[in-house]
């Protein structure tokens, strides 16, 4: 029996190239394992934790999200509990496990173990990438997830000819889409990769039932129990209705452009030598003859649609842009037709340490609170999460909590879920007409239930005072605060000195101006 050393030094080749990809995303997960969450993590998470304990959808809580949101977060609940380093390390397993699985997928569309190498190490990379907010459990990564997934068990079928692959293709598609409302988007790469199976007489077009099936499995469920829990018509408003009504129309074009150079600026300056192996493999891919068609156009439909999944509203949110993570991936891949295996893990070793060495700053050595309090400037989620911690170590199970603010994650880190549907009061400040009930509603929580802990968070991202809306919670607020609790933590956000963050406690706190523009403030109710 003959052995070829050349293969195995190119295995081994592959090998340290792969390692050293993921070592350095390990070590970095850990520098960043107690950076806390943000309003979004804490919104799906508190959401997620109230489906699964048999609160109603859109009754008990609500958000402008399908339900799919709820299921899939209250299951990552379920597996990693409300632990700021157990979640993180949850975040860290589903990154891997989809870097993995981009491996997988691009060796089947490429056969070819070096293009699914570096799919691989790309994906993993930018799982690290600060200006994507990649160290948050943002919905994105699960949409990513669940739609390469979907991709993955459609050439497994291809491969072993049987329906529960393509079942279960069909119901991964679903998760994908139930997440959020653009990620509708993403059935068109689907249905094209489906069609050029078939067209390549991998698939039989009648398979398609079966991926119908699991689609339709997944998405009934969930709307049945919506429907059970007599949710439909709340479900309706807040999925669709409200969205459109105000959530798309809120930012200009002008405003929105500005928030996405803004991104693309720190994206780039950050990414660049990752981008242009990108650029570089896309441009191979586009070019190759041997390349078929159908790859090109579906590489061509999925940066489209991950493009129309970041648009709508004009946010441009950094965390949008994580949908781009698999096009990225696949497009790196064609560097493997530039030239000998050897020779081109040599150019992404170089390549991919060089990015490492560029970003070591933050991703190994400035502590990540640092780097955490510059990403998010004026933000109050430092200071929210060290009262967050003085509750968790203070409260009792029986007492209980109001957040006047829009960060969820006090009620899950804190374990309280209140007897309270409006737990992000920015809902209540848009102009429309639910303002006024929704702030009626939260007035009369607080003179029914008088809980012994307000956590008043005064900042402008998390109440999102409208000039058009009513005041009528904002100025009440004060006047029960003023007469019928005391501060006992107050934590002033230092815009003028990197948004420090100082804390002061018991009569110091009592000392503290509440005419400060951006601070955080516990009250316990005097009697």
């Amino acid at each position: 029996m003959s052995i070829d050393f050349g293969q195995n030094k190119i295995l081994k080749a592959r090998s340290v190239l792969v390692g050293l990809v993921t070592l350095s995303f390990i070590l970095a997960k850990l520098h960043w394992l107690h950076a806390p969450l943000d309003r979004d993590e804490g919104t799906y998470l508190y959401l997620g934790k109230c489906f699964i304990e048999g609160y109603r959808p859109y009754i008990d809580f609500y958000e402008i999200k399908p339900p799919g949101v709820f299921f899939v977060y209250g299951i990552f609940y379920q597996i990693f509990g409300n632990s700021i380093i157990a979640l993180h390390i949850g975040l860290a397993m589903v990154q891997l496990l989809s870097s993995i699985i981009i491996f997988s997928l691009t060796n089947s569309m490429f056969n070819n173990k070096l293009a699914a190498t570096i799919a691989f190490c790309i994906y993993l990379l930018l799982c690290l990438s600060t200006s994507l907010l990649s160290f948050g459990l943002n919905s994105e990564f699960f949409i990513n997830l669940f739609f390469i997934l979907s991709l993955y068990f459609l050439y497994r079928s291809t491969h072993y000819n049987t329906v529960q692959y393509l079942f279960v293709s069909g119901l991964c598609l679903a998760m994908c889409v139930m997440i959020r409302q653009q990620a509708v988007v993403f059935i068109l790469p689907y249905i094209a990769v489906f069609f050029m199976l078939c067209k390549n007489k991998q698939l039989p077009i009648q398979s398609g039932i079966y991926i119908f099936l699991g689609f339709a499995m997944y998405v009934g469920l969930l709307i049945s129990y919506v429907c059970y829990r007599s949710g439909f018509s709340e479900m309706y408003y807040w999925v669709w209705e409200r969205p459109f009504s105000f959530y798309l129309e809120n930012i200009t074009w002008t405003k929105g452009k500005a928030y996405m150079l803004h991104f693309l600026n720190n994206f780039v300056i950050e990414n660049y030598i990752v981008l242009i192996c990108c650029l570089v493999g896309l441009i191979a891919i586009m070019i190759n003859q041997k390349i078929g068609t159908d790859i090109k156009l579906f590489l061509t439909l999925l940066f489209i649609v991950s493009l129309i999944a970041i648009v709508p509203g004009f946010r441009f949110f950094p965390h949008y842009w994580i949908y781009l993570i698999p096009f990225l991936s696949l497009s790196a891949s064609g560097l493997h037709l530039l030239g000998r295996e050897k020779t081109m893990i040599s150019i992404m070793l170089i390549f991919l340490t060089s990015h490492l060495l560029v970003n070591a700053k933050t991703f190994f050595i400035t502590p990540a609170i640092q780097s955490y309090s510059n990403i998010y400037g004026k933000n109050p989620n430092i200071a929210v999460k060290k009262i967050t911690d003085y509750i968790k170590k203070h409260a009792n199970k029986q007492d209980k909590l109001y957040v006047f603010g829009s960060e969820p994650q006090v009620y899950f880190e804190a374990d309280f879920i209140p007897n309270l549907r409006h737990v992000y009061v920015a809902f209540a400040f848009q102009p429309l007409p639910t303002d006024t009930i929704f702030q009626a509603e939260i007035l009369d929580y607080l003179q029914k239930e008088k809980p012994k802990y307000i956590l008043h968070v005064q900042n402008s991202l998390s109440v999102l005072l409208h000039p058009k809306s009513s005041k009528l919670l904002y100025e009440e607020l004060f006047k029960i605060e003023e007469s019928e609790y005391k501060p006992i933590i107050f934590a002033k956000i230092n815009e003028n000195h990197g948004n420090a963050v100082e804390c002061f406690y018991g009569e110091d706190a009592v000392k503290q101006s509440i005419f400060e523009k951006n601070y955080v403030v516990l009250y316990q109710r005097k009697y």
